[in-house]
């Protein structure tokens, strides 16, 4: 038991400087306000379940969290070389994305949290999006984005609640209430790539 706290507290410190080193690196990217943006369809199954739908996004490219009411997900792109191109240059592509996910998944949550969103930004955001299917584009404009995001009643009189810290990217705080347990806060992590 012991060894795989160790384990879990090595891969969440590991994560945590990934994850810093990431949003520090693009914190220069695009001078945009950093924001929860609200999915309005531009970040459906960016997070590769099926059992989550996104709530909201967080994106600092190459870094991106989404929010869904069972967890979040943190993914990290990254395009490369294509190594199949050697072989078949006529039907590969020059380069290809890589992404590496890890899922953060409540256990033993209320599946029916309320992710309530405050804090407004007066901009909005737009997204050009292509249809899988059809291979036509179209636009997703005048979404919200938003400094903070609560996970309202998660477990008995705790709350959750995720804000863009001023310096870049996201904190987040465990709201404890009167005669809550903190013990039952518990998150299970998995890692994914392509």
């Amino acid at each position: 038991k012991i060894n795989i706290m160790k384990g879990l507290t090595g891969l969440l410190l590991g994560v945590t400087f990934v994850i810093s080193s990431l949003v520090s690196a693009q914190s220069h990217e695009l001078e945009r306000p950093q924001a929860f943006v609200k999915n309005e369809g531009q970040y459906d199954k960016r997070n590769w379940r099926s059992d989550a739908k996104v709530e909201y996004g967080y994106n600092r490219t190459p870094f991106s969290i989404y929010f869904s009411k069972k967890g979040w997900t943190y993914r990290m792109d990254k395009m490369i070389k294509n190594p199949k191109r050697k072989q078949d240059p006529e039907n590969q592509p020059k380069r290809i994305i890589v992404s590496e996910l890890v899922n953060v998944e409540w256990i033993g949550a209320n599946s029916n949290v309320e992710i309530i969103p405050s804090a407004p930004l007066s901009s909005t955001y737009s997204f050009a999006m292509i249809d899988p299917e059809t291979g036509k584009d179209y636009s997703i404009n005048k979404v919200k984005g938003y400094q903070k995001i609560l996970y309202k009643n998660l477990y008995p009189k705790i709350d959750v609640e995720f804000t863009i810290h001023p310096d870049g990217g996201v904190k987040y705080n465990v709201i404890l209430h009167p005669g809550a347990d903190p013990s039952l806060l518990k998150l299970k992590y998995k890692p994914r790539h392509t």
